[in-house]
């Protein structure tokens, strides 16, 4: 009956540091003004020459609707819609070192900040 209270505090201690780990993205990139829209590259890590996958997370709080086309090569695009409480991961093949994104926020579009974290591998 002692080690149930020691294997208790032992199972938080373990949950804690378990919620702390790395979220496996290597870069990221902030939409500071969400009623703009932009052209974002995203480029491949220096140790990254040669990608074979990506994986786009893209997160925030919005009030309306945007959308982000993902040139997927030969100028043909993946438009992925969104809106309001975002959160959203993008995985795909990839064999290029960049990635051109769009940013098309519609015209009435608030919030703070969109952020697009991203891993080529």
């Amino acid at each position: 009956m002692k080690r149930l209270p020691l294997l208790a505090l032992l199972f938080l201690v373990l949950s804690i540091s378990s919620c702390n780990h790395d979220n496996g993205f290597d870069n990221r990139y902030v939409i500071k003004d969400v009623s703009r829209p932009c052209n974002i590259s995203l480029c491949a890590s220096d140790t990254t020459m040669y990608p074979t996958s990506v994986s786009i997370h893209f997160m925030g709080a919005v009030n309306g609707e945007c959308a982000f086309d993902i040139e997927n090569g030969a100028a043909r695009y993946n438009t992925i819609k969104l809106k309001d409480s975002i959160n959203y991961l993008y995985e795909n093949e990839w064999y290029e070192p960049k990635i051109n994104v769009k940013y098309l926020p519609d015209p009435k579009i608030t919030g703070d900040s969109i952020v697009i974290e991203y891993q080529m591998q």
